[in-house]
């Protein structure tokens, strides 16, 4: 940022930077790297059972350093990264009630991030390569529009069956903003997460 500094909530889950576009009419906009990193219960829990809701709550109450304005006006900022959970999925919550708190706990995420006036930009399928059927989670519908962008360690992109990364846009902003998976076997890279291309008219 150019003359000040961000608070932030925990370390090594986001970083920002004001981006202004060098065809000298587009106004400048923030973008957001973001990582929801997991968080172990409380021992008195006796669960094992990481989550990474905490961190992404963490992650978006920093963002609303940006969108303070009493007056809501309209803001520009790109968020983008791994938050190690997946977009409108119900993890069966209706039929296996051992996942229906997991599900509660995604859909504040992804409801706060509405309340701030963040549009998901995906990426969602035809914008990458879904899960292949045999690796499809049961909890995935067969239509599902999710992109795989993350593979098991002990796996290959070929078997990746996760959505873990994602990105949002300010509302108005992000009608200029076009997103797709670079999850092709042959494009993935060295990563466990493929790279995501996020382009930004002007």
């Amino acid at each position: 940022m150019s003359d000040d500094k961000l608070n932030v909530s925990d370390v090594q889950i986001m970083a920002a930077a004001e981006v202004t576009p060098n065809d000298g009419d587009s106004k400048p906009f923030i973008v957001v790297s973001m990582y929801a990193t997991f968080r172990w219960p409380h021992p008195s829990t006796r669960s094992e059972d990481a989550h990474a809701d905490a961190s992404a709550h963490r992650i978006i109450s920093d963002l609303t350093h940006f969108v303070a304005d009493a007056d809501r006006r309209p803001h520009r900022i790109l968020a983008a990264g791994d938050l190690n959970m997946e977009y409108g999925v119900d993890y069966g919550w209706r039929e296996q009630s051992k996942h229906r708190l997991w599900y509660a706990r995604a859909r504040t995420v992804w409801n706060r991030m509405e309340a701030l006036d963040f549009e998901y930009m995906g990426p969602r399928h035809p914008d990458g390569r879904r899960v292949e059927p045999g690796s499809r989670p049961e909890y995935l519908p067969a239509d599902t529009k999710s992109v795989v962008t993350y593979h098991l360690r002990q796996s290959s992109p070929a078997g990746a069956h996760l959505q873990y990364d994602h990105v949002f846009a300010s509302r108005g902003f992000h009608e200029t903003i076009r997103t797709r998976a670079m999850n092709g076997v042959d494009e993935w890279g060295p990563s466990d997460h493929c790279r995501l291309l996020i382009e930004v008219g002007t």
